[in-house]
């Protein structure tokens, strides 16, 4: 069969345990992309993270977080529009808590006008070290993959490629880890 690509979403964040040591995560990783090597097609990861947790704003849908968070999450000013100042709308950024509730749980929810991110519980060097961690695996097991979010609006490094590349975690000029051969870049 020409043609065919199998897509698998490989994320650390979703079902993770709490662990003291990063690395941890990224043998688990290893442990779930190993078996891609005996599939008869290639196997893409056609999303995936840095994130070791599910703390990033509206990551389950509006709010609506149904996964337990793993580690403690770190909340900020939630954005102001985009948009220019005659179209843009905001919140009550006063109020306890927004809703409407996409679930029956308020985790996750606009409090104060604070909004979550990921937690700050890795330090940036253990977070550069996971992320090589989790590229040597994809150069090992796989033969593609995408990271879930081109930018987001909350500035996620662990979940957006652009902030993720402008913190160093992603950029391959500072990085021995990359396999060249296998780096798109536009």
């Amino acid at each position: 069969m020409d043609n065919v690509i199998l897509d698998t979403h490989q994320y650390l964040a979703f079902g993770a345990q709490f662990e003291k040591d990063p690395m941890v995560h990224c043998e688990n990783y290893k442990k779930m992309l190993a078996p891609a090597k005996d599939i008869k097609y290639p196997v893409w990861v056609g999303e995936w993270s840095i994130a070791t947790d599910v703390c990033a704003h509206w990551l389950n849908g509006f709010n609506d977080h149904r996964d337990p968070y793993t580690y403690d999450c770190a909340w900020v000013d939630c954005p102001y529009s985009y948009l220019p100042e005659e179209l843009a709308v905001d919140f009550d950024r006063t109020a306890d808590i927004l809703g409407p509730f996409g679930g029956d749980t308020t985790l996750g929810a606009i409090q104060k006008g604070k909004c979550m991110v990921d937690s700050a519980y890795y330090t940036d060097e253990q977070v550069n070290d996971l992320t090589k961690c989790m590229v040597d695996a994809f150069n090992e097991y796989v033969d593609g993959q995408f990271i879930w979010a081109g930018k987001n609006e909350m500035k996620e490094v662990k979940w957006s490629y652009v902030q993720a590349y402008d913190a160093g975690y992603l950029d391959p000029s500072v990085s021995s880890f990359y396999n060249k051969d296998r780096i798109f870049l536009n």
